[in-house]
Protein backbone atom coordinates (compact mmCIF):
# COMPACT_ATOMS: atom_id res chain seq x y z
CA UNK A 1 0.00 0.00 0.00
CA UNK A 2 1.13 3.79 0.15
CA UNK A 3 2.30 3.52 3.58
CA UNK A 4 4.64 0.76 2.83
CA UNK A 5 8.28 1.19 3.56
CA UNK A 6 10.64 -1.28 2.78
CA UNK A 7 14.56 -0.77 3.22
CA UNK A 8 17.24 -3.07 1.20
CA UNK A 9 20.38 -3.32 3.37
CA UNK A 10 22.22 -4.77 0.69
CA UNK A 11 26.04 -4.56 2.94
CA UNK A 12 24.73 -6.70 5.33
CA UNK A 13 22.30 -9.08 3.48
CA UNK A 14 18.94 -8.12 5.13
CA UNK A 15 15.52 -6.20 4.38
CA UNK A 16 13.44 -4.22 6.29
CA UNK A 17 9.32 -3.79 6.10
CA UNK A 18 8.23 -0.66 8.19
CA UNK A 19 4.61 -0.67 9.68
CA UNK A 20 2.67 2.47 9.86
CA UNK A 21 2.03 1.47 13.23
CA UNK A 22 5.83 1.14 13.95
CA UNK A 23 6.37 -2.21 13.58
CA UNK A 24 8.70 -3.55 11.95
CA UNK A 25 9.91 -7.14 9.71
CA UNK A 26 13.28 -7.67 9.15
CA UNK A 27 14.59 -11.28 7.52
CA UNK A 28 18.15 -12.40 6.18
CA UNK A 29 19.27 -12.42 2.55
CA UNK A 30 21.86 -15.47 1.24
CA UNK A 31 24.62 -14.48 2.29
CA UNK A 32 26.16 -15.57 -0.83
CA UNK A 33 24.24 -13.28 -3.36
CA UNK A 34 24.46 -9.55 -4.18
CA UNK A 35 21.33 -7.79 -3.03
CA UNK A 36 19.78 -5.78 -6.08
CA UNK A 37 16.58 -4.28 -5.42
CA UNK A 38 13.59 -4.62 -2.85
CA UNK A 39 9.53 -3.93 -3.78
CA UNK A 40 6.19 -5.05 -2.19
CA UNK A 41 2.62 -4.86 -2.47
CA UNK A 42 0.64 -4.86 0.93
CA UNK A 43 2.03 -7.24 3.20
CA UNK A 44 4.53 -9.45 0.35
CA UNK A 45 7.49 -8.60 -0.61
CA UNK A 46 10.09 -9.84 -3.50
CA UNK A 47 13.45 -9.59 -3.12
CA UNK A 48 16.03 -9.43 -6.29
CA UNK A 49 19.48 -10.50 -6.16
CA UNK A 50 22.17 -11.66 -8.12
CA UNK A 51 23.59 -15.15 -7.88
CA UNK A 52 27.35 -15.86 -7.73
CA UNK A 53 27.00 -17.41 -11.49
CA UNK A 54 25.96 -14.06 -12.30
CA UNK A 55 22.12 -15.60 -12.84
CA UNK A 56 19.31 -13.45 -11.12
CA UNK A 57 16.76 -14.23 -8.49
CA UNK A 58 13.36 -12.71 -7.81
CA UNK A 59 12.07 -13.97 -4.42
CA UNK A 60 8.61 -13.59 -2.87
CA UNK A 61 8.43 -13.52 1.24
CA UNK A 62 5.19 -13.11 3.06
CA UNK A 63 6.15 -11.58 7.04
CA UNK A 64 9.72 -13.40 7.04
CA UNK A 65 8.61 -16.72 5.47
CA UNK A 66 9.71 -16.93 1.44
CA UNK A 67 6.51 -18.44 -0.47
CA UNK A 68 8.02 -20.79 -2.72
CA UNK A 69 4.93 -21.15 -5.14
CA UNK A 70 6.37 -17.80 -6.27
CA UNK A 71 9.05 -19.69 -8.99
CA UNK A 72 10.17 -17.78 -12.27
CA UNK A 73 11.29 -20.19 -14.73
CA UNK A 74 12.97 -17.41 -16.93
CA UNK A 75 16.59 -17.25 -17.10
CA UNK A 76 17.08 -13.42 -15.91
CA UNK A 77 20.67 -12.11 -16.40
CA UNK A 78 22.17 -8.47 -15.23
CA UNK A 79 19.29 -7.23 -12.84
CA UNK A 80 18.84 -3.48 -12.43
CA UNK A 81 15.07 -3.03 -11.27
CA UNK A 82 12.03 -4.60 -9.64
CA UNK A 83 8.74 -2.99 -8.88
CA UNK A 84 5.62 -5.55 -7.91
CA UNK A 85 2.15 -3.94 -8.93
CA UNK A 86 -1.25 -5.66 -7.91
CA UNK A 87 -1.57 -7.09 -11.27
CA UNK A 88 2.59 -7.86 -12.52
CA UNK A 89 5.72 -7.69 -10.88
CA UNK A 90 8.43 -6.39 -13.94
CA UNK A 91 12.07 -6.78 -13.56
CA UNK A 92 14.67 -4.67 -15.38
CA UNK A 93 17.16 -6.78 -16.76
CA UNK A 94 19.98 -7.15 -19.33
CA UNK A 95 21.48 -3.82 -18.41
CA UNK A 96 18.31 -2.02 -18.98
CA UNK A 97 17.32 -3.64 -22.69
CA UNK A 98 14.76 -5.98 -20.96
CA UNK A 99 11.36 -5.67 -19.39
CA UNK A 100 9.80 -9.00 -17.90
CA UNK A 101 6.57 -9.39 -16.43
CA UNK A 102 5.88 -12.08 -13.81
CA UNK A 103 2.36 -13.05 -12.29
CA UNK A 104 2.45 -11.93 -8.95
CA UNK A 105 1.73 -15.01 -7.22
CA UNK A 106 2.73 -17.34 -9.13
CA UNK A 107 6.07 -15.82 -10.78
CA UNK A 108 4.80 -17.40 -14.09
CA UNK A 109 6.06 -15.06 -17.61
CA UNK A 110 3.00 -12.77 -18.37
CA UNK A 111 4.71 -10.33 -21.21
CA UNK A 112 8.25 -9.52 -22.54
CA UNK A 113 9.73 -5.87 -23.15
CA UNK A 114 12.43 -5.64 -25.38
CA UNK A 115 13.46 -1.76 -24.44
CA UNK A 116 15.91 0.70 -25.82
CA UNK A 117 18.46 0.67 -22.94
CA UNK A 118 16.65 2.71 -20.14
CA UNK A 119 17.85 3.63 -16.84
CA UNK A 120 14.96 2.91 -14.75
CA UNK A 121 11.06 2.71 -14.78
CA UNK A 122 8.05 2.95 -12.55
CA UNK A 123 4.50 1.76 -12.88
CA UNK A 124 0.84 2.04 -11.06
CA UNK A 125 -0.01 0.61 -8.72
CA UNK A 126 -2.20 -1.97 -11.00
CA UNK A 127 0.27 -2.43 -13.43
CA UNK A 128 -1.45 -0.98 -15.99
CA UNK A 129 0.82 2.09 -17.13
CA UNK A 130 4.48 2.15 -17.39
CA UNK A 131 7.30 4.99 -17.31
CA UNK A 132 10.69 4.23 -18.63
CA UNK A 133 13.49 7.07 -18.54
CA UNK A 134 16.05 6.58 -21.10
CA UNK A 135 19.01 8.66 -21.34
CA UNK A 136 17.53 11.08 -22.64
CA UNK A 137 13.70 10.83 -23.01
CA UNK A 138 11.19 9.79 -21.15
CA UNK A 139 9.11 7.00 -22.92
CA UNK A 140 5.11 5.77 -21.64
CA UNK A 141 4.10 2.39 -22.45
CA UNK A 142 1.09 2.28 -25.17
CA UNK A 143 1.69 6.57 -25.14
CA UNK A 144 3.86 6.93 -28.22
CA UNK A 145 2.64 10.69 -28.54
CA UNK A 146 3.76 10.95 -24.95
CA UNK A 147 7.46 9.88 -25.12
CA UNK A 148 9.54 13.03 -25.61
CA UNK A 149 12.66 14.53 -25.05
CA UNK A 150 13.26 16.25 -21.83
CA UNK A 151 13.22 19.67 -22.36
CA UNK A 152 14.16 22.79 -20.13
CA UNK A 153 17.15 21.62 -18.51
CA UNK A 154 20.57 22.30 -18.64
CA UNK A 155 22.41 21.13 -21.40
CA UNK A 156 24.50 19.03 -20.34
CA UNK A 157 27.85 18.73 -22.74
CA UNK A 158 30.50 15.62 -22.42
CA UNK A 159 30.45 11.95 -20.88
CA UNK A 160 27.92 12.19 -18.58
CA UNK A 161 28.43 9.70 -15.23
CA UNK A 162 25.13 7.44 -15.61
CA UNK A 163 26.46 6.41 -19.36
CA UNK A 164 28.43 3.47 -18.67
CA UNK A 165 29.48 3.32 -22.27
CA UNK A 166 32.29 6.42 -20.98
CA UNK A 167 34.23 3.98 -19.44
CA UNK A 168 34.62 1.21 -22.13
CA UNK A 169 38.57 1.47 -22.65
CA UNK A 170 41.07 -1.72 -24.82
CA UNK A 171 43.67 -0.49 -21.75
CA UNK A 172 45.29 -3.24 -20.32
CA UNK A 173 44.23 -3.13 -16.45
CA UNK A 174 45.59 -5.26 -13.31
CA UNK A 175 44.22 -5.93 -10.06
CA UNK A 176 45.55 -3.11 -7.70
CA UNK A 177 46.47 -5.51 -4.72
CA UNK A 178 47.19 -8.95 -3.75
CA UNK A 179 44.45 -11.22 -5.47
CA UNK A 180 41.94 -11.20 -8.33
CA UNK A 181 38.72 -9.53 -9.31
CA UNK A 182 37.36 -12.44 -7.68
CA UNK A 183 38.28 -10.44 -4.36
CA UNK A 184 35.70 -7.17 -5.45
CA UNK A 185 34.06 -6.75 -1.57
CA UNK A 186 30.53 -7.57 -1.54
CA UNK A 187 29.37 -4.95 0.61
CA UNK A 188 28.18 -1.69 -1.31
CA UNK A 189 29.32 1.07 1.58
CA UNK A 190 32.40 0.02 0.59
CA UNK A 191 31.62 0.87 -3.24
CA UNK A 192 31.27 4.28 -5.46
CA UNK A 193 27.74 5.75 -3.91
CA UNK A 194 27.78 4.66 -0.68
CA UNK A 195 26.68 7.26 2.31
CA UNK A 196 29.52 8.48 4.83
CA UNK A 197 27.34 9.40 7.29
CA UNK A 198 30.57 11.28 9.41
CA UNK A 199 31.55 13.63 6.81
CA UNK A 200 27.81 14.05 5.48
CA UNK A 201 29.41 12.79 1.91
CA UNK A 202 29.78 10.59 -0.73
CA UNK A 203 31.87 7.40 -1.12
CA UNK A 204 34.08 7.91 -4.20
CA UNK A 205 35.84 5.24 -4.73
CA UNK A 206 36.29 1.21 -3.92
CA UNK A 207 37.72 0.17 -0.97
CA UNK A 208 40.33 -2.99 -1.07
CA UNK A 209 40.87 -4.52 2.78
CA UNK A 210 44.21 -5.76 3.20
CA UNK A 211 46.65 -5.60 5.94
CA UNK A 212 48.88 -2.54 6.28
CA UNK A 213 51.75 -2.23 4.52
CA UNK A 214 50.73 -4.91 1.36
CA UNK A 215 51.79 -3.63 -1.55
CA UNK A 216 49.44 -1.12 -3.79
CA UNK A 217 50.09 -1.70 -7.79
CA UNK A 218 49.09 0.68 -10.62
CA UNK A 219 46.52 -0.85 -12.62
CA UNK A 220 47.48 0.82 -15.53
CA UNK A 221 49.93 2.48 -17.19
CA UNK A 222 50.19 6.04 -17.13
CA UNK A 223 52.09 8.90 -16.04
CA UNK A 224 52.10 10.38 -12.61
CA UNK A 225 50.48 13.85 -12.11
CA UNK A 226 50.48 14.24 -8.05
CA UNK A 227 52.30 12.21 -5.26
CA UNK A 228 51.92 13.29 -1.68
CA UNK A 229 55.56 12.15 -0.35
CA UNK A 230 55.44 15.25 1.99
CA UNK A 231 52.36 14.01 3.93
CA UNK A 232 52.36 14.58 7.67
CA UNK A 233 49.54 12.81 10.02
CA UNK A 234 47.07 15.13 10.82
CA UNK A 235 45.86 16.23 14.04
CA UNK A 236 42.57 15.41 16.26
CA UNK A 237 41.74 19.33 15.79
CA UNK A 238 42.37 19.34 12.59
CA UNK A 239 39.78 16.32 12.05
CA UNK A 240 37.56 17.89 14.61
CA UNK A 241 37.28 21.34 12.47
CA UNK A 242 36.88 19.62 9.26
CA UNK A 243 34.13 17.95 10.47
CA UNK A 244 32.52 20.95 12.22
CA UNK A 245 32.70 22.69 8.70
CA UNK A 246 31.02 19.84 7.18
CA UNK A 247 28.49 19.33 9.93
CA UNK A 248 28.04 23.71 9.24
CA UNK A 249 27.41 23.22 5.79
CA UNK A 250 25.48 20.29 5.32
CA UNK A 251 28.17 18.11 2.70
CA UNK A 252 31.69 17.26 2.69
CA UNK A 253 33.63 20.11 0.53
CA UNK A 254 35.74 18.91 -2.35
CA UNK A 255 39.25 20.54 0.16
CA UNK A 256 37.66 18.46 2.68
CA UNK A 257 37.32 15.18 0.99
CA UNK A 258 40.99 15.52 -0.53
CA UNK A 259 42.15 15.36 3.28
CA UNK A 260 40.28 12.38 4.17
CA UNK A 261 41.35 10.67 1.29
CA UNK A 262 44.93 10.95 3.49
CA UNK A 263 48.44 10.21 1.16
CA UNK A 264 47.46 9.89 -2.36
CA UNK A 265 48.68 9.26 -5.50
CA UNK A 266 47.38 10.26 -8.88
CA UNK A 267 48.23 8.53 -12.73
CA UNK A 268 46.86 9.90 -16.08
CA UNK A 269 46.54 6.70 -17.88
CA UNK A 270 46.61 6.26 -21.81
CA UNK A 271 42.96 6.14 -21.93
CA UNK A 272 42.50 9.52 -20.36
CA UNK A 273 41.24 8.35 -17.00
CA UNK A 274 43.15 9.48 -14.08
CA UNK A 275 43.06 6.69 -11.11
CA UNK A 276 43.41 7.62 -7.53
CA UNK A 277 45.22 5.64 -4.84
CA UNK A 278 44.45 6.79 -1.38
CA UNK A 279 44.91 5.92 2.39
CA UNK A 280 48.55 5.08 1.76
CA UNK A 281 51.17 4.11 4.56
CA UNK A 282 53.64 4.79 1.88
CA UNK A 283 54.40 5.54 -1.34
CA UNK A 284 57.40 3.96 -3.53
CA UNK A 285 61.08 6.59 -3.61
CA UNK A 286 60.80 6.35 -7.59
CA UNK A 287 57.32 7.38 -7.55
CA UNK A 288 57.58 11.00 -8.28
CA UNK A 289 55.27 13.54 -10.66
CA UNK A 290 55.92 13.27 -13.88
CA UNK A 291 57.35 10.11 -14.19
CA UNK A 292 55.99 6.92 -15.80
CA UNK A 293 54.41 4.27 -14.04
CA UNK A 294 53.51 0.38 -16.20
CA UNK A 295 50.76 -1.71 -15.20
CA UNK A 296 51.62 -3.74 -12.27
CA UNK A 297 54.05 -1.73 -11.21
CA UNK A 298 54.58 -1.14 -7.14
CA UNK A 299 53.63 2.49 -6.49
CA UNK A 300 52.92 2.35 -3.05
CA UNK A 301 51.39 0.43 0.24
CA UNK A 302 48.03 0.18 1.61
CA UNK A 303 47.06 2.28 4.98
CA UNK A 304 45.13 4.17 6.79
CA UNK A 305 46.37 7.89 6.23
CA UNK A 306 43.49 10.25 6.08
CA UNK A 307 41.01 7.75 8.02
CA UNK A 308 39.47 9.67 11.55
CA UNK A 309 41.00 6.33 13.39
CA UNK A 310 44.31 7.19 11.65
CA UNK A 311 45.01 9.54 14.88
CA UNK A 312 45.39 6.82 17.28
CA UNK A 313 46.38 4.07 15.02
CA UNK A 314 48.51 3.97 11.92
CA UNK A 315 46.75 0.27 11.25
CA UNK A 316 43.14 0.33 12.25
CA UNK A 317 41.35 0.27 9.49
CA UNK A 318 43.86 -0.05 6.88
CA UNK A 319 42.97 -0.28 3.11
CA UNK A 320 43.55 0.75 -0.07
CA UNK A 321 40.33 3.59 -1.58
CA UNK A 322 40.85 3.05 -5.30
CA UNK A 323 38.97 6.07 -7.67
CA UNK A 324 38.85 6.28 -11.49
CA UNK A 325 38.03 9.14 -13.05
CA UNK A 326 37.08 10.78 -16.48
CA UNK A 327 37.12 14.61 -16.43
CA UNK A 328 35.04 15.54 -13.48
CA UNK A 329 32.88 12.28 -12.87
CA UNK A 330 34.01 9.43 -10.84
CA UNK A 331 33.09 5.53 -12.06
CA UNK A 332 30.40 4.93 -10.36
CA UNK A 333 28.52 7.86 -9.90
CA UNK A 334 24.93 8.20 -10.23
CA UNK A 335 24.90 4.21 -10.93
CA UNK A 336 23.54 1.09 -8.82
CA UNK A 337 26.34 -0.96 -7.19
CA UNK A 338 25.50 -4.26 -9.53
CA UNK A 339 26.20 -1.41 -12.61
CA UNK A 340 29.53 -0.37 -11.21
CA UNK A 341 30.32 -4.02 -10.09
CA UNK A 342 30.06 -5.00 -13.57
CA UNK A 343 32.53 -1.80 -14.57
CA UNK A 344 34.86 -3.09 -12.97
CA UNK A 345 35.10 -6.39 -13.80
CA UNK A 346 35.34 -5.45 -17.72
CA UNK A 347 38.13 -3.51 -16.64
CA UNK A 348 40.25 -5.71 -14.61
CA UNK A 349 38.79 -9.17 -16.43
CA UNK A 350 36.53 -8.65 -19.12
CA UNK A 351 36.99 -11.77 -20.34
CA UNK A 352 35.90 -13.51 -17.21
CA UNK A 353 32.59 -10.65 -16.99
CA UNK A 354 30.51 -12.94 -18.47
CA UNK A 355 28.14 -9.98 -19.33
CA UNK A 356 26.40 -10.29 -23.24
CA UNK A 357 23.10 -8.90 -24.79
CA UNK A 358 20.44 -11.64 -25.38
CA UNK A 359 18.94 -9.41 -28.40
CA UNK A 360 22.03 -9.12 -30.70
CA UNK A 361 21.83 -11.05 -34.18
CA UNK A 362 18.08 -11.49 -34.25
CA UNK A 363 15.15 -10.21 -31.74
CA UNK A 364 13.84 -14.02 -31.32
CA UNK A 365 17.88 -15.05 -30.20
CA UNK A 366 17.33 -15.32 -25.99
CA UNK A 367 18.47 -16.71 -23.08
CA UNK A 368 15.95 -19.46 -23.40
CA UNK A 369 16.91 -22.91 -24.83
CA UNK A 370 13.71 -22.90 -27.08
CA UNK A 371 12.69 -20.04 -29.51
CA UNK A 372 10.43 -17.27 -27.95
CA UNK A 373 7.76 -17.84 -30.64
CA UNK A 374 7.46 -21.56 -30.40
CA UNK A 375 7.25 -21.18 -26.79
CA UNK A 376 5.18 -17.81 -26.13
CA UNK A 377 3.21 -18.35 -28.73
CA UNK A 378 4.04 -16.20 -31.55
CA UNK A 379 2.21 -12.70 -30.80
CA UNK A 380 4.64 -10.13 -31.73
CA UNK A 381 3.44 -6.16 -31.76
CA UNK A 382 6.35 -3.59 -32.59
CA UNK A 383 5.41 -0.44 -31.20
CA UNK A 384 7.20 3.09 -31.05
CA UNK A 385 10.09 2.29 -29.43
CA UNK A 386 9.80 -1.56 -28.10
CA UNK A 387 9.04 -4.91 -28.59
CA UNK A 388 6.18 -6.85 -26.55
CA UNK A 389 5.89 -10.29 -26.91
CA UNK A 390 2.87 -11.81 -24.96
CA UNK A 391 2.22 -15.50 -24.69
CA UNK A 392 -0.93 -16.80 -25.31
CA UNK A 393 -3.58 -17.22 -22.59
CA UNK A 394 -3.11 -20.72 -20.70
CA UNK A 395 -6.55 -22.47 -19.75
CA UNK A 396 -4.59 -23.39 -16.73
CA UNK A 397 -3.62 -20.08 -15.72
CA UNK A 398 -4.28 -18.54 -12.57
Amino acid sequence: GSDMRLRLESSYSYANYYFPDGRQRIWSIPEDVLPVDVSGVEDLVYLLWQNENKSATVALFQETARLTQFAPAVPISQPRQIVATETAVYVLDMAGERLLDFHPQTGKLQAIFQLPMVTAFTASPDGSQLLFAGKDRLYFWQQPSNSRFIYGGTTLLGPQPHDTAVWQTSTPYGWPITGNFRDLTRRDLQMPGAPRHYRLGVHQGTDFYWANDTPVYAVAAGIVIRTMLDYEQPSQAAFNRRRAQNLELGYTTPDNLDFYRGQQIWVLQENGFVARYAHLGGIAWDVVEGTAVTVGQQIGTVGNSGSPVSVNSETADAHLHFELWLDDIYLGQFLRPIETRELLEQLFFPSNSNYGRFFTNSIFSTPFSYPIRQNLGGRVIFLHFLLYIKPPPSKNAP
